[in-house]
């Protein structure tokens, strides 16, 4: 027999007040309820005022529909000074991943759904947008992969929406260290041997990018995932992330070219981890890219707008 939701809610409260260390008490007044009001609930299994549910989850940046799921778990901790926050050990363990490639994903997420859909996201995996936009914090690949699932679940969003997400990296106030670097290189397909080379190293920890093949017109590049970070996680290369999220990233790797000439690359995937390959390895064609710098010479009226 199923278990009520009012059972499953106070489960759920225990295993919170649990984590963050605190009585009866304590956790009453982090309620904002009177001690006695929260222990008649609390032994009778009531159900708690749904203000105070509310604000609760608005609290601890949780979707409160959650607390009525058997599933779930606590993801992350935020602290008293609700900016410092501490992710779960499914985000944490392994953290080769910058939250770059997330930031990207909310700013598609709040220009095509707006900005409901982006709280909502972040209370759903319990991030705050403070820990996104802090360069200086890691986390693994299994978030970005995780919430790429969830949105495609939720809006039925298709590979073309997660490359369009990857897109966004120039137009992102967050990388413009990045833009400046590359207006320095005129060349396309120098500007592509200079991220893999000098740069990718930084920013994804989780993969070992090469160029394979760097002529005329035509990019190999491929991305084979790390040992170490797959014996961390313990995880097969095929579980490594999920396609959507490589959707992501494709988008990411074609827009190198927009910031000097104001084309994305077109790129395609020809083997993938998730099809049994032992790598990503991907397409990069400059062709128009480099007949646009020629005849029209170095594109200085393409830098994007930040938004």
């Amino acid at each position: 027999m199923p278990l009520s939701e009012n059972i499953i809610l106070w489960r759920n409260l225990e295993r919170i007040k649990d984590q963050l260390l605190l009585d009866d008490s304590q956790f009453a007044q982090f309620l904002d309820i009177p001690y006695q009001e929260y222990l008649r609930n609390k032994n009778k299994q009531l159900f708690l005022p749904l203000t105070c549910m509310f604000e609760f989850s608005e609290k601890l940046n949780l979707h409160f529909e959650d607390l009525l799921s058997s599933e779930f778990k606590l993801n992350s901790t935020i602290t008293n000074n609700n900016r410092d926050m501490i992710l779960a050990d499914r985000y944490s363990i392994a953290s080769y991943s910058k939250t770059k490639p997330i930031l990207n994903i909310i700013n598609y997420l709040e220009l095509h759904r707006g900005v409901r859909a982006k709280i909502n996201l972040l209370r759903k995996f319990q991030l705050t947008e403070e820990f996104i936009l802090n360069q200086e914090n890691n986390t693994n690949i299994f978030l970005i992969s995780d919430i790429a699932k969830y949105l495609t679940n939720l809006y039925n969003f298709t590979p073309n929406d997660f490359l369009e997400m990857g897109k966004r990296t120039p137009f992102l106030p967050e990388n413009k260290v990045i833009n400046e670097l590359l207006k320095n290189i005129p060349s396309v397909n120098d500007s592509y041997s200079f991220m893999v080379e000098g740069c990718y190293d930084k920013y994804d920890k989780n993969f070992s990018y090469r160029i394979l093949s760097n002529k005329n017109n035509q990019i190999l590049l491929e991305a084979s995932p790390k040992k170490i970070v797959l014996e961390e996680l313990k995880v097969n290369p095929e579980e490594f992330g999920n396609e959507s999220a490589c959707y992501s990233r494709m988008g990411i790797i074609s827009s190198i070219s927009y910031v000097n000439f104001g084309i994305f690359a077109p790129i395609k995937k020809i083997k993938s981890l998730y099809s049994g390959d032992d790598s990503n390895l991907y397409s990069i064609d400059t062709s128009s890219i480099r007949k646009s710098s020629d005849s029209l010479g170095f594109f200085e009226g393409a830098n994007p707008t930040y938004h």
